[in-house]
């Protein structure tokens, strides 16, 4: 404590000082220096969203410095401060401290506390000690010279006033119903939980806590009062197994009597929730028998609108076939004329019908995505074998039959251990779907279409492996599994949503609400995403936000939103930095709730995998339907934000799931998993997929993508809102008259 007498003023010219020196108020010089280097401090963050570790101590310092030096005096208190300065405080602190976003309203609240402490110290030491010598506070303290001249009058004017003094009297009351004072000092109860973590097994219940946190260094509780709570805690952990097994009536609650007030839970720390504790919030568990009534009521419901859709179609047909058998003059057939309710322009329909018939000659040829091309050496002949030394794990390779220039798959070299003449691959690609398989498999496999996915031996001197940079072009020619499938076999959902997009002409954006992905944005399909998605071609990733949209109203319908939640399909994917990826990913894991699994797709340039991460049992789940490798950059991803909020490394399982056949049909295969996931009544993502086929049929996979595209349907236009998810209703609101929606209207009829 400073010597009022000689601090409360500035000093005199020749004026000394004998008294000691003390030590004057924290700078945190360190933080200003590291971020003029671009450097920054980690915060890592508990399961319940709190700061700790040695940088959140320094982080509530510099909260403090922050508030003392851009805060005026003169506020009388903290919802008085401007936004505008508040916005100011958490921008410096983000220079200096890599901190979760979603902190940010914790930190504005611990400086409001801080700014009341600054008060409460310039009131307490600075200012009623000299209510006799006025003198003495006319100026600042010299420890803190840097306060205005002017706030400081204002700041003595105020704590003179009576009604300040009555506000301190009901201050001084209130604290002296405080019985039981902790000794966690900076500590804080966060910090401490994380001690007693770390050296028990066992589980700590917030009793413990607020057992611990009123010791003293010899382990003693000195007060009283607070020893015959503490007696309590002790008995009643001894009369039950479980803590905490009364929720909110928990041991603690029940020892100190009396329930915790709205905002404030005993023995947790500040700001946390009881919701975010006791994850009492959506707990609700859906019946089996519901789960499977709403799943195939769904199902009726879509084939019965299906079925309506195609009876429309063909009656039309039909009154198209009856009235085209009379005469009409050349130019315009009856079959217009009975359509139209006036006179269209004849050239108009022409050059529109003409347009869509020309996109229905679609070639069966390999459009390749820039994003997804591998390059492989093109010289083959200067490809030699090479000694099994030379053949490290996840080596990317060739696969030849009889001969090496007979390429028949693409692999990964898996076990670099296998002696004799055999190495073993993990099939990533099959070229040549009926090649032979040199060595049988020990499930009785013979063809190559049937070891997608799977682990086999590869005679050694066919595995070719220099060089290998892998170029799809090379083998679409052959590879029919790749090429894209025509818009006739499509959905008839999903042609008319196509036809109708096309004729409109313009994108289709959808507002994603806050709740889906933890952010409010908006998805934009354009115009050739849903071509490619109609003709079963590499899907974009906004229609993969989509149909995560679509599953997360299934969830509403189905009270499940407590089991799952989701991340967006670019969020995680390479392209963007990973410190930004880290952010997101910790971001949305902090905003997780008790055993709640976290899905997102993630693209490792070229390809769709599904990630699956269970915060509280720190568990990751590797999805992919293509390769069972687990990519690194993701890995990385996760564990470092595993990091940040101060969790051991996750334990990755590798989960065996639906294998896709070809290369493109990752994607579907991704937004089929989530399907199956969240419409399980079972959580275990193993058992899920353990249940699931070996491989997903076509109809599997028009599944969702007639319910994506009864889904994104309804927000092409507001418009059509009023149709109500029918496409039929689309002539209502179209500003074009019917007459020029016939030509594809007739073309969806004829195939």
């Amino acid at each position: 404590m400073f010597d009022s007498q000689d601090v409360a003023r500035p000093k005199e010219k020749g004026e000394s000082s004998t008294q000691k020196r003390k030590r004057g108020p924290t700078e945190m010089k360190e933080i200003t220096r590291a971020r003029s280097e671009g450097q920054k401090l980690v915060i890592q963050y508990n399961e319940l969203g709190q700061a700790i570790g040695q940088n959140a101590t320094k982080l509530k310092s510099f909260i403090g410095t922050t508030v003392r030096f851009h805060v005026p005096i003169i506020y009388s208190d903290w919802p008085t401060v401007p936004k505008e300065i508040k916005d100011k405080i958490f921008e410096l602190i983000e220079a200096g401290f890599v901190v979760d976003p979603r902190s940010k309203k914790a930190i504005i609240q611990n400086a409001g506390v801080c700014f009341r402490q600054f008060k409460y110290r310039l009131t307490t030491t600075y200012v009623l000690p000299f209510l006799d010598d006025v003198e003495k506070l006319k100026f600042p303290p010299n420890e803190y010279s840097f306060i205005d001249q002017q706030h400081w009058t204002e700041f003595v004017a105020s704590r003179l006033k009576e009604d300040f003094k009555k506000k301190s009297e009901n201050g001084k009351e209130k604290r002296k119903k405080h019985k039981y004072n902790h000794r966690t000092s900076r500590k804080g109860y966060a910090n401490l939980m994380e001690e007693l973590k770390a050296s028990s097994s066992d589980q700590i219940d917030r009793s413990i806590v607020w057992k611990q946190a009123r010791m003293d260094r010899k382990g003693q509780i000195p007060d009283e009062e607070t020893k015959e709570v503490v007696n309590l805690i002790d008995e009643l952990v001894a009369t039950q197994n479980t803590t905490n097994g009364f929720g909110e009536e928990d041991i603690l609650a029940r020892a100190l009597g009396g329930k915790d007030r709205p905002g404030i839970l005993r023995g947790v720390g500040k700001y946390v929730t009881k919701k975010k504790y006791f994850h009492t919030a959506t707990q609700q568990k859906t019946n089996e028998k519901e789960d499977d009534k709403a799943t195939s009521k769904e199902h009726d419901r879509m084939a019965k609108r299906i079925k309506e859709l195609e009876e429309e179609l063909l009656k039309m047909k039909e009154n198209d076939d009856c009235v085209g058998n009379s005469k009409e003059e050349p130019g315009m057939g009856s079959k217009e004329k009975s359509f139209m309710e006036g006179d269209e322009n004849v050239n108009d329909m022409e050059d529109l019908s003409n347009d869509l018939e020309s996109e229905k000659d679609i070639e069966d040829v390999v459009e390749l995505n820039e994003d997804i091309k591998v390059d492989i050496a093109k010289d083959d002949k200067k490809v030699e074998g090479v000694t099994l030394e030379k053949m490290k794990v996840g080596t990317p390779c060739k696969l030849a039959f009889e001969t090496k220039d007979h390429v028949v798959a693409w692999g990964t070299i898996i076990d670099s251990d296998a002696e004799g003449d055999n190495v073993k691959v993990a099939i990533d690609v099959v070229v040549d779907g009926d090649c032979a398989i040199p060595i049988p498999s020990e499930q009785g496999m013979y063809k190559m279409s049937q070891e997608v996915g799977s682990h086999i031996l590869w005679p050694r001197d066919l595995v070719i492996t220099n060089n290998i940079k892998m170029d799809y072009g090379e083998f679409t020619k052959d590879m029919s599994t790749f090429a894209p499938t025509p818009i006739q076999n499509a959905p008839v959902a999903l042609r008319f949503l196509l036809r109708m997009v096309e004729h409109m002409g313009s994108a289709i954006q959808i507002t994603t609400p806050h709740d889906v992905f933890g952010v409010r944005r908006k998805c934009c399909i354009m115009i050739e995403s849903l071509k490619d998605f109609t003709s079963m071609r590499p899907i974009a990733t906004a229609c993969l936000d989509a149909y995560i949209m679509y599953l997360y109203t299934r969830m509403e319908s189905t009270r499940t939103l407590n089991l799952y939640k989701f991340l967006d399909a670019g969020s995680i994917s390479c392209g963007s930095s990973k410190e930004e990826r880290v952010q997101l990913l910790t971001a949305r894991l902090l905003g997780t709730d008790y055993d709640q699994l976290l899905l997102f797709p993630y693209n490792s340039g070229n390809h769709w995998t599904l990630v699956v991460i269970n915060l509280t049992k720190g568990a990751a789940f590797w999805i992919d339907p293509l390769k069972n490798r687990i990519d690194p950059d993701v890995t990385e991803v996760v564990e470092r934000s595993f990091n940040i909020m101060n969790k051991k490394k996750p334990a990755w399982r590798v989960v065996k799931c639906p294998k896709q056949s070809g290369v493109v049909e990752c994607g579907y295969y991704v937004m089929r998993f989530m399907r199956d996931i969240i419409m399980s009544t079972s959580t275990s993502i193993i058992q899920i997929m353990k249940d699931s086929p070996r491989a997903y049929t076509q109809d599997d996979i028009d599944c969702i993508r007639s319910e994506w595209a009864e889904f994104v349907g309804k927000h092409v236009d507001k418009g059509l809102n009023k149709a109500k998810g029918n496409p039929m209703a689309f002539y209502k609101v179209l500003p074009q008259s019917i007459g020029a929606m016939k030509p594809w209207i007739r073309q969806l009829v004829d195939v």
